[in-house]
Order: C-alpha cells, then structure tokens, then sequence
C-alpha cells in the first residue's frame, strides 16, 4: 500500500538526477501528497524524458467516466492481467519521484504515522503506470497509479506491502515502453532491500491533508500521561 508520500526535492533537482530532457510542469515541495492530487512523474516519449503532472488515481482510457473510486495502488504481480492495468503495463510505465512516503503502524494506543524514507537516497523513483482519459467535449485528464508489492522485513511490522522502488540501473528499462518484456519487468519489481530503509513516528497532523508542510517530517513520540502521584 501507498496512500501518502513526500516529495521534497526541486525540480532543478529532480531533472538532474532523472535526467529530464523536457519540462512541461515543474514540480515542487510537499510534504502530504494524497490522492487525487497531481504528482511530479517522468514518461519517455521518442527516447526523450519528460518531466509533467499526472493525477493520483487512475482512470483507464476506456473508462465511460471518472468515478469516485479510482485505484491509486496497482499489485506488481497481478497488474499485467487486470483489465484497467493490462495497457498502462505494457506501453504507459512512468517513474514518480519521491522522497519518502508515510504508513500507519497498528499500536494499541492506536495508529502511529511513521515517515518511511532511504537515508542514503533523498530522492527516489516508484513505478508508476499511467493513462490518459479523454471525456467528450472535455479536457482529456492524464492519471496514474503506483505499483506495490510485498513488503521487505523492516516494513512488514507495519503494512504487509509497499511501493515498487526501482533503483537508477533498471530506470531506462522501465521508461522504454517501445518493448515489453514481462519477465524482465516482473524481475525488477521486487521488494526494495531492507537496510536501506529507516523510519521514524511522526505527528498525526499528517492524517488531515490539508497539513502540508516541513513539520510532518519532524519525529514525533507521544509523552505517557504524568503519574499520579498523591498518596490516597
């Protein structure tokens, strides 16, 4: 699963380190990126990079309309098969940059947000899939969904799944939608290695949306009621 994640790079920053050859919107900090809201990725076109906004929450082309439930997580193993997925799959792969991304850990004081992030990678990319809708006598809408799958042993304690995290050398491969190879694709979407992660409680300001700002990020523990202390 991932339903938040964090962006806190520039985008002079996330073109150099993608490579960006075309800027059609810029990109910039948040701190709550949810869904529906438009997030920074990278498609290939012609071999040429191109950095853009794709709506969070997919929408297939063939879709007779937006919909209120519009899937913001795909399953690697089974995305190649499904319906709304098959297509995107296959010719309409993008990167979406991240900086961490938040879960929530079961406590029995209740959910903990944690920030889940990659200490020596500030930057890093997500498979995503994306599709372009075109409405009738409306502005086409570009969505797209994250690929997950199984979590890695720091994760699993707390969400059985995570975001597919593609490291540099697998970007060109996964950018080239001139060709499809699934067995090469299914090898690269596997649970990224768990000593590169880390991850920390932070504020529950971060469950409304609408908070978005550099605070989400700073740790965050919960101080135990005081004791009582009177003698009867």
């Amino acid at each position: 699963m991932c339903g938040r994640f964090v962006l806190t790079a520039t985008e002079d920053e996330i073109c150099e380190v993608f490579a960006v050859d075309h800027v059609h919107q810029g990109a910039e900090a948040s701190y709550n990126i949810a869904p529906t809201h438009e997030v920074s990725a990278i498609v290939s076109k012609a071999g040429q990079r191109h950095l853009g906004k794709l709506s969070w929450g997919l929408v297939p082309h063939w879709s007779r309309e937006a919909g209120s439930r519009r899937p913001i997580n795909a399953r690697s193993e089974t995305a190649h098969e499904k319906a709304s997925f098959r297509m995107p799959f296959r010719k309409r792969r993008c990167l979406i940059p991240a900086s961490g991304f938040y879960e929530w850990q079961k406590t029995p004081q209740g959910k903990v947000p944690m920030f889940i992030h990659l200490p020596e990678e500030p930057l890093f990319a997500m498979a995503g899939l994306w599709d372009r809708w075109s409405p009738p006598e409306q502005p086409p809408l570009s969505t797209c969904t994250i690929l997950t799958t199984e979590a890695n042993s720091i994760i699993q304690p707390i969400h059985d799944r995570m975001p597919v995290i593609l490291p540099e050398k697998h970007w060109g491969l996964w950018l080239n939608n001139e060709s499809f190879d699934l067995r090469n694709l299914q090898e690269v979407m596997q649970p990224y290695p768990a000593d590169a992660f880390s991850y920390y409680p932070v504020n529950k300001q971060v469950n409304r949306v609408s908070v978005n700002n550099a605070s989400n990020l700073e740790r965050f523990e919960e101080q135990p009621p005081p004791e009582n202390l009177s003698l009867f």
